[in-house]
């Protein structure tokens, strides 16, 4: 099966036919990771907003045969989605997604609600007396 579509760009992964759809995610995270290593940051950020809308869309692996992205994959596409973002000099939006995957994901991912933390303490105004 070819993983690019004709264009060349790796955005097909996720439509790839025939595999389970937790496998496609995989893929598509894959491709993402080699994708930001090849300095590709745009083809990159597709292929993590696809794995983000699926874990976003499913049941995040609570046993219930729906899901089409497991947490640990949904959990990677924020963290690395926001490195992106810090890599595009975009460090607030960096932790605008970290801040949503923490939301997404709870307390069971730390790195995201580490991140995530920092960002609530921007937003939080100095005290006077501080």
């Amino acid at each position: 099966k070819a993983f690019l579509a004709a264009d060349g760009s790796a955005a097909a992964a996720a439509s790839i036919g025939g595999e389970p759809a937790g496998g496609r995610m995989a893929v598509a995270l894959s491709l993402a990771k080699l994708c930001f290593k090849a300095g590709d940051k745009r083809e990159a950020l597709v292929m993590l907003e696809s794995v983000i809308a699926s874990f976003v869309g499913s049941d995040k692996g609570d046993g219930s045969g729906k899901s089409e992205c497991c947490a640990e994959d949904g959990e990677e596409a924020y963290h690395l989605a926001g490195w992106v973002s810090v890599h595009a000099d975009d460090h607030s939006g960096a932790y605008e997604v970290w801040l949503r995957g923490a939301a997404a994901c709870g307390a069971a991912c730390a790195p995201l609600q580490r991140q995530a933390a920092k960002r609530v303490c921007w937003d939080t105004p100095l005290r006077e007396d501080a």
